[in-house]
């Protein structure tokens, strides 16, 4: 079976979106499809039954996402692009074609079904520029509509009361403080039940309405169930804490969030324990607080779905050595239903993270060339978070390094360690290095003289602080988006998304770490080759990070290359259409093993 090759990319499937029918006979889900006629994907919504062999297409597309049954079982609500912004639609499941429902100017970002099936809470930003502001907004089913908010935060996380007679929400402020609030679907006023001093994850309502379930945190302590009064008491939910991160990626750009799902006797919570690039189903009592994984056969899974007595769950998963695909499967952990897209060249493509590979700051997965496993080269692979060791934007570029006939050691940056980026780079560097090393004792068949380091963002960023800090460990470098000069990174990029600097003092306050922590004014000490990779329209790391740095190593002498690709972004590779994705994937892949052969 041959590995992985960039062109590959037109054949890739991808599966999103998973909603499961309120009496289990039916799973609905996106899957995106390489479409040549706009050189991007085809989205369309499909249909897993007990009643069909095969699934079947509900939605033709083109743009087409995140389904969700009503609760009486009577429509199928979906986001259909239209215009350039989201919109829900309605599929009657009698019968009959899709109708749209909101027809807001900005579109809708996220939407909830009411209790009931004849209402719909639905999300919508004021305005296409500045801060993302959202607001919310009621429908009910004949088309009538009330805005339910119009106040200066951010709204997210929306979610009906039992009753259906009240909204809950996340809010944030311009600040980034958050809180959780109810309002009345009426338009009666906001109550807030949190104060505003902790991060939260997606609330849900206890069956009896009375209190609601959120994963949050205060400050730097690690994220605990919590159960929120409604009279604004708040307290954790005694036991063992959340096991893992807030959010988390494990495969194919699917993030895991930390969503959580009240069974229908109220006595336990379902929500997915991601960590280290994996996620499991688990089940916690909400008595002791204890989570106890669900039997789910090793599979890694991605997002789930379950019935309202939480006794049959739709999975999107991936099972050992094969692309994820959509799972049905009963109480008794026996796979009932699968969807059986297949993408064959991934097959024999799965990381392994061995315990004694992990790292303090990183997750860490190492990927195997095909055949002769001799003398290979190894390319670093830094990830930029909150990707994992075995997912999200990165693993294409791991998988074209290795159809190379590269080992690649993919590492992580843990999003609670990206603030050391620039404060203490040379701790993560160093043990950057011993993951290096260690991979190379524990496979005598990779050759720790040949290594390439890649990175993406802040991995770009500790890329390129690798080539700075040594100058014969490494024979090639890739910096991708990457920024290069701290102190004007704190007056030009989006300050928001630069976590290289968060924690830093201002420059004329403190300019030691920013003198020691830019790439650029380390130039000097950068003997190996480099390739420099930037979107021209970057607006969190400007393109003149790359070409400012492009120019002192040409000034000193030094081989490098530099691309600059008009009309891109920062997320560079998500946001090429596939035929320019393909192109810069061959370009890194190629030259990375270039500069490895010499």
């Amino acid at each position: 079976m041959r590995a992985f090759r960039p062109r590959d990319i037109f054949h890739l499937r991808r599966l999103h979106d998973i909603a499961m029918s309120p009496d289990g006979a039916a799973v609905a889900y996106c899957l995106a499809e390489p479409d040549p006629t706009s050189g991007g994907y085809r989205r369309s919504i499909y249909l897993l039954g007990t009643d069909a062999a095969a699934p079947r297409p509900l939605t033709r597309g083109p743009a087409d996402h995140r389904p969700w049954f009503s609760p009486d079982g009577r429509h199928l609500a979906f986001l259909r692009r239209d215009a350039g912004v989201d919109q829900v639609h309605l599929l009657p499941l009698g019968g009959g074609e899709a109708v749209p429902l909101t027809v807001l100017r900005h579109g809708v970002d996220s939407y909830a079904w009411g209790p009931h099936g004849h209402q719909i809470a639905v999300l919508s930003s004021v305005g296409p520029a500045g801060p993302t502001m959202r607001q919310l907004y009621h429908f009910d089913l004949d088309g009538t509509w009330r805005q339910l908010s119009s106040d200066a935060f951010d709204h997210a996380d929306a979610v009906f009361a039992p009753a259906g007679r009240h909204i809950a929400c996340t809010l944030t402020s311009a600040a980034g403080d958050m809180a959780v609030a109810t309002v009345p679907v009426d338009g009666g006023p906001w109550r807030l039940l949190t104060p505003w001093q902790a991060r939260w994850a997606r609330p849900v309502f206890a069956p009896d309405g009375g209190s609601l379930f959120a994963f949050g945190c205060k400050g730097d302590e690690e994220p605990s169930l919590w159960r929120i009064d409604l009279a604004g008491q708040s307290a954790r939910v005694s036991g063992a804490p959340w096991p893992g991160a807030f959010a988390g990626y494990v495969q194919d750009d699917v993030p895991v969030r930390p969503d959580l799902f009240v069974t229908g006797d109220g006595q336990a919570l379902l929500a997915l324990l991601c960590s280290e690039g994996a996620a499991a189903l688990a089940r916690c009592s909400i008595a002791s607080g204890r989570w106890q994984v669900e039997p789910t056969q090793g599979l890694s899974i991605q997002s789930f779905a379950t019935t309202s007595a939480g006794d049959r769950f739709a999975l999107l998963a991936a099972p050992a050595g094969s692309p994820p695909e959509v799972l049905v499967r009963d109480e008794d952990g026996q796979v009932a239903l699968r969807s059986d897209h297949h993408e064959l060249f991934l097959a024999d493509a799965t990381f392994a993270a061995p315990e004694h590979l992990g790292g303090t700051a990183f997750d860490a997965g190492l990927l195997l060339p095909p055949g002769d496993l001799r003398a290979m080269p190894l390319a670093l692979v830094l990830a930029d978070p909150p990707d994992s060791a075995t997912g999200g934007v990165s693993s294409l570029l791991a998988q074209a390094l290795r159809g190379q006939g590269l080992a690649v050691l993919r590492l992580a940056l843990r999003p609670a360690e990206a603030a050391q980026a620039a404060q203490d780079p040379a701790t993560l560097l160093l043990e950057m290095e011993s993951l290096m090393l260690r991979c190379g004792t524990l496979h005598q068949g990779i050759d720790t003289s040949r290594v390439a380091v890649v990175g993406e963002g802040v991995g770009g960023y500790l890329a390129l602080m690798l080539l700075s800090r040594t100058t014969d460990a490494w024979r090639a470098a890739v910096a991708i988006g990457a920024p290069t000069d701290l102190f004007s990174l704190w007056g030009s990029g989006d300050l928001r998304e630069a976590t290289a600097l968060s924690g830093l003092a201002p420059p004329w306050q403190d300019p030691e770490p920013y003198l020691r922590g830019s790439p650029l004014l380390q130039a000097h000490h950068m003997q190996a080759s480099v390739l420099l990779v930037h979107g021209a329209n970057d607006s969190v790391v400007p393109a003149h990070h790359t070409e400012e740095l492009c120019l002192a190593l040409r000034t000193l002498e030094r081989p490098v290359r530099c691309e600059i690709y008009e009309g891109l972004g920062h997320a560079l590779l998500r946001e090429a259409p596939l035929r320019l994705q393909a192109q810069i994937l061959e370009l890194i892949a190629g030259w990375t093993a270039d500069q490895l052969a010499r």
